[in-house]
């Protein structure tokens, strides 16, 4: 029996859990993150595997949990080779094959499946659910609960704590301060957001070890993002999974906890200081995208004025030549009265060749 539902896939009071994954080793989105985050020994042991090249598309990896548990089997999906490659249809129906045989051979009697291949894997619900129900309509005795897409209005459940307490760090108790009071003059924190405050504090001499590089909306540092989720439920919450709308708050209590941190070293507090200074004013995701950006061709594309900013972003990439040359002599301004076009106060940080 095949029933289609919608909710949290992790709740589902079945016997196996199916996780989609990839073939390299990577839990960093959706689903997969949501797995990796509840189950940590299904990830180390679907890791190591990646590592010594035992998972592979077409082929379910599966870990037992044991008999008292709940669930008894984590059934690792995959439906992609490398995790920014897309989903192919062949990728689910071979999968399926194979899923299927593992029920019979297991003897599971009731199994909760997400939409295979969907949302990261780009394939099309109504393309996929049609697959699920012929390659495994037809197995009697098992409960298969099916996880439709939801829509994109509808919040995934809060990512779970880690399972390990995180030291507070200065890097750590600086992005709680700045995000806390940015959030308090700007719309919802998200992810871009985020990532801009964070190239401020590290051009304002803070040691956060993050490489930036040029991306779409301006400097971007991928090692941010693993930051955040392990900062996720200890020291803030609505980062999410990575796919939706981040809504980043800092849990109650925090805040004190990362002054007092700050408390010990001037320096990072002075580079708090002057990242909530320069974003003043510019405190959404379009305004601290060109106040970033900007930043960003001075520095190391060797942009002079103004006008050489805006031809710049004309041939960065489409979605910035919305920014005015008016747009852009703002951020210039607030940028160089403040300093940070001055070699003396704005440091050099290390940048990805990537």
């Amino acid at each position: 029996m095949i029933e289609f539902v919608r909710g949290d896939l992790l709740q589902a009071p079945t016997e196996a859990l199916v996780n989609t994954v990839n073939t390299v080793g990577v839990m960093g989105k959706g689903i997969a993150l949501q797995f990796k985050r509840q189950f940590p020994k299904n990830f180390k042991a679907y890791e190591q595997a990646c590592k010594h090249r035992n998972v592979r598309v077409g082929k379910m990896f599966v870990v037992d949990n044991g008999l008292l548990s709940q669930p008894r089997w984590i059934i690792n999906f995959p439906t992609k080779e490398h995790w920014r490659s897309p989903t192919r249809v062949e990728f689910i129906t071979s999968g399926l094959e194979d899923l299927k045989h593992v029920i019979q051979t297991l003897g599971i009697r009731s199994i909760a499946i997400p939409a295979l291949g969907c949302s990261n894997g780009g394939l099309e619900w109504s393309v996929v659910k049609p697959l699920i129900e012929q390659a495994l309509g037809s197995l009697e005795g098992v409960f298969i609960q099916v996880f439709e897409p939801l829509p994109p209005e509808v919040d995934l459940p809060p990512l779970r704590p880690l399972n390990r307490t995180l030291n507070f760090t200065l890097f750590r108790a600086a992005l709680v301060k700045v995000f806390a009071l940015y959030a308090v003059f700007g719309d919802d924190l998200g992810r871009l957001e985020a990532q801009k405050l964070a190239y401020f504090l590290t051009q304002a001499g803070l040691d956060t070890k993050l490489v930036f590089t040029k991306n779409q909306f301006g400097p971007f540092a991928e090692r941010l993002n693993h930051s955040l989720i392990d900062m996720e439920g200890q020291f803030i919450e609505g980062y999410g999974d990575r796919q939706r709308t981040s809504h980043i708050r800092v849990l109650p209590g925090v805040l004190d906890d990362a002054q007092a941190v700050l408390e010990t070293d001037s320096s990072a507090l002075e580079a708090v200081r002057r990242t909530l200074e320069v974003a003043a004013g510019f405190e959404t995701p379009i305004g601290m995208e060109l106040l970033a950006s900007t930043h960003w061709l001075v520095h190391h594309e060797a942009a002079q004025n103004p006008a050489q900013v805006y031809d710049h972003l004309q041939t960065w990439n489409e979605h910035k030549t919305r920014f005015t040359l008016s747009d852009i002599q703002q951020a210039w301004e607030q940028l160089d009265g403040l300093g940070w076009f001055n070699p003396a106060t704005s440091r050099q940080m290390p940048v990805s060749k990537a």
